[in-house]
């Protein structure tokens, strides 16, 4: 009862059993389901020819390189509640606590620092310099369908910056009515409330997704300081889709954060740690390496009137050590981090016909930080905007993808030493980043060789133009058996010196002589 002919639709995750690697395609009541045996990938396209057999075609035109997926149910697995849990301690990935008061962290690829990987939301890159420190915590993975993870200098067409590689966080479309709500509780102060709902309706659907998240500080060697900074941490936002507005496929999201931390003196008595900046609450003699007095610690060298000359108030012990007495108070060993951000995506996509696609993306995010470093201040608010518009078209039997893109940021700070000087844009800009970029993908020998060359130019305010080229080649050896081949360039704008170290924030004035991009050459082999 099926017509002979070419058959174009989309995997999804509904039908499909990744341990038979088979799916299921339901043509309608007065024909047959038909199960087809295929490469275990959702989001690939399936063609069905006539005679019915079926193909899949090549997950290198969407990922141009070997790229590792994360899926709910691995991350149900860890327990996890933020991106960060998520894709810790998975091979070549870990997640680096920068900060043991305040623990910043960040995503670490191929052991390269944190800034050199691009976070991304549903393909959109909307997370920089302030909002990466702490703002990984604050991206939670309810509703999602994957975490992509791709490596390399300029893995992606429209994220060059990201040195490293990149962390996609892809929002999952539910396939049908859900209420689920989910509380845990445990040692630490811990406390978790996560709520999910999702109701499917004519031509697209709605979610909603809640997380309230408490941890207390935790002091393991009873030194009164913490090892483990508390947090409060509040998430909310709604995701829409929409199958057709105007014609496009709709898919976007808003995404609230309130989060407040602190490490260093314990409880969540913010305030008043704020104002304790004299005396000596806490006991260096606790944990491995303590000090032998509880006041402060041993000069190294027992040079009493150096020590004197260097305004430390040292103290002279019996056995003829000098002591270093601490007089900060509670706000003087403490780091405290009150953080909101807003985040807005839009992805809309449609097919023009005689295999043209048309994709547009927008992002824009707010992200504020009022934080208290050891009794210096530090505010910052921190803009970002993407748009982004790309066709995918077919020349002869080469898809060719062309695209534009336009990229903006800015980083507004002031902040107040310990002695009351303030301190205006110790670290502010502000760049625009307009791209044009074109892709082609072919495939030789009858799709035995693939192979993805692609190329972009960004032109930005402050560095100049810089070109951007990227080859990838993808041999298959048997259809379980294939070779990666990728080679390119990926370049970096510099950005604050927070997300190199965020505890040089006593001073006045920081020189940066940097007159150029950060760029990376980079090539990778993989065998799968």
């Amino acid at each position: 009862a099926i017509k002979s002919g070419r058959y174009r639709f989309e995997v999804s995750a509904d039908g499909f059993d990744p341990l038979r690697r088979e799916f299921t395609v339901a043509f309608g009541k007065k024909a047959p389901n038909l199960r087809f045996l295929l490469r275990p990938i959702v989001g690939a396209v399936v063609e069905v020819e006539a005679g019915m057999q079926a193909q899949v075609k090549p997950l290198l035109q969407e990922d141009i390189v070997t790229t590792e997926t994360i899926r709910p149910l691995d991350i149900q697995k860890l327990n996890a509640v933020s991106l960060n849990e998520a894709v810790d301690c998975k091979p070549g990935i870990s997640v680096q606590t920068e900060c043991s008061i305040c623990n910043v962290r960040n995503v670490v690829l191929n052991n390269l620092p944190g800034r050199f990987t691009t976070i991304m939301m549903d393909g959109v890159p909307i997370f920089s310099s302030v909002s990466g420190a702490y703002g990984l915590d604050m991206i939670g993975v309810n509703g999602v369908e994957t975490i992509d993870v791709s490596r390399g200098a300029g893995v992606s067409l429209i994220a060059p910056e990201a040195l490293a590689g990149t962390v996609n966080v892809v929002s999952r479309r539910p396939a049908k009515a859900e209420t689920v709500l989910e509380t845990q509780g445990g040692e630490g102060g811990f406390k978790r409330l996560d709520a999910f709902w999702a109701m499917p309706f004519q031509g697209g659907a709605v979610t909603a997704t809640f997380l309230g998240n408490h941890h207390d500080t935790l002091d393991g060697n009873g030194n009164r300081v913490s090892e483990y900074s508390g947090y409060k941490r509040y998430l909310g936002g709604v995701g829409l889709f929409l199958d057709n507005v105007a014609g496009f496929k709709l898919r976007g999201r808003l995404d609230l954060v309130d989060e407040s931390r602190g490490g260093g003196a314990m409880g969540f008595d913010h305030d008043a740690t704020r104002r304790d900046l004299r005396g000596n609450p806490f006991d260096w003699r606790g944990g491995k390496g303590g000090s032998p007095d509880a006041r402060g610690w041993i000069r190294p060298d027992g040079d009493f009137a150096q020590a004197q000359a260097d305004g430390q108030n040292p103290i002279l012990l019996p056995d003829g050590r000098v002591l270093l007495p601490y007089d900060g108070g509670l706000g003087g060993f403490s780091e405290i981090i009150d953080t909101t951000r807003q985040q807005g995506i839009l992805v809309a996509e449609r097919d023009l016909g005689e295999n043209r696609r048309l994709r547009l993306a927008f992002g824009s995010a707010n992200h504020s930080q009022d934080s208290f470093y050891e009794g210096d201040l530090y505010k910052a608010n921190q803009h970002q905007h993407y748009a982004e518009a790309s066709l995918q078209w077919f020349f002869a039997e080469t898809m060719v993808t062309t695209g534009l893109s336009y990229r903006y940021e800015n980083l507004r700070s002031h902040g107040r030493l310990t002695d009351g000087t303030d301190v205006h844009g110790l670290d502010d800009y502000a760049y625009r980043t307009p791209a044009a970029f074109v892709q082609a993908y072919h495939a030789f020998f009858n799709g035995r060789l693939e192979l993805n060359g692609s190329v972009r130019h960004d032109d930005n305010n402050v560095f100049g133009s810089i070109t951007t080229p990227r080859l990838n080649l993808l041999w298959h050896h048997t259809p379980r058996m294939n070779s990666r081949l990728a080679v390119g360039r990926g370049f970096r704008v510099p950005t604050s010196f927070f997300e190199q170290d965020h505890g040089i924030l006593a001073t006045t004035r920081i020189d940066r002589v940097i007159d150029k991009a950060e760029t990376s050459d980079n090539a990778s082999y993989t065998f799968s």
